[in-house]
């Protein structure tokens, strides 16, 4: 963080506008580099996969000083392109369930009631550092779920995103989206032995799944980035023959 977001935050801390008023965060410490905020129990990520490892690469005194990581990124495979930085084992898998914008310097605008957090272990484990982070989080005041099978949680977000965004590019929001389409997913999320709930693909035979985007028309950041992340784990599973699709 740096320039005039830091700046702001620095004055009169991180405002929120949310359907449930304006709150701001001004008790906590903002700091330019990781390495300014001294040790820390948890490590919330949260930065666009195009910049993973160079957000990461700070993390590791935090990580060898004793903090997990907890990444909250779209997509299916961040969690593992973080821990190659600070070490495996350090990043728990997660997923910000929230929709904003950032309305100026230090102010972030809520454009729906929706807010938690779903967070767990890539092993399924209940670790103690996992049950510990959810307890803060609900004595802090906010929804935190700590869920055994996060991996598919991921995996169901990226197959709404991944065909939701390219409906929001357009003129006609309300497009269906095909089965096929959906299916080739679930072929994929299969190929990495995440089973998906057959709400996402429907039934077989189908029309047109209905979808209605929610997202502003002409989002090509969100479709840059789920076809980059489609192509990375298509092209992963090709080369690893326990993921041959």
């Amino acid at each position: 963080m740096h320039g005039a977001p830091l700046a702001a935050m620095q004055d009169h801390g991180l405002v929120l506008e949310t359907p449930k008023g304006r709150l701001a965060v001004d008790k906590a410490r903002f700091v330019e580099h990781p390495s300014a905020a001294g040790s820390c129990d948890v490590v919330l990520f949260a930065v666009k996969a195009c910049d993973i490892e160079s957000a990461a690469a700070p993390l590791k005194l935090l990580v060898d000083g004793g903090a997990c990581v907890v990444s909250v990124l779209n997509g299916v495979d961040h969690q593992d392109r973080i821990a190659s930085v600070p070490g495996a084992g350090s990043v728990l898998g997660g997923l910000a369930m929230v929709s904003g914008v950032i309305a100026g310097p230090g102010l972030i605008r809520y454009t729906s009631d929706m807010s938690g957090l779903r967070f767990g272990e890539t092993d399924g484990s209940m670790s103690e550092r996992a049950l510990a982070f959810r307890d803060a989080c609900e004595g802090a005041g906010f929804s935190a779920d700590l869920v055994p099978d996060i991996r598919v949680a991921q995996w169901a977000k990226f197959v709404g995103l991944a065909t939701n965004t390219p409906l929001a590019t357009g003129d006609e929001p309300d497009r269906g989206v095909p089965p096929s389409v959906i299916q080739t997913l679930n072929t994929l999320a299969t190929a990495y032995d995440v089973g998906l709930h057959t709400r996402w693909w429907g039934a077989a035979g189908a029309g047109p799944l209905a979808v209605t985007s929610r997202m502003p028309v002409g989002c090509w950041t969100h479709v840059a980035t789920a076809s980059r992340a489609l192509s990375r784990l298509i092209k992963h599973a090709a080369k690893t023959p326990k993921l041959a699709l």
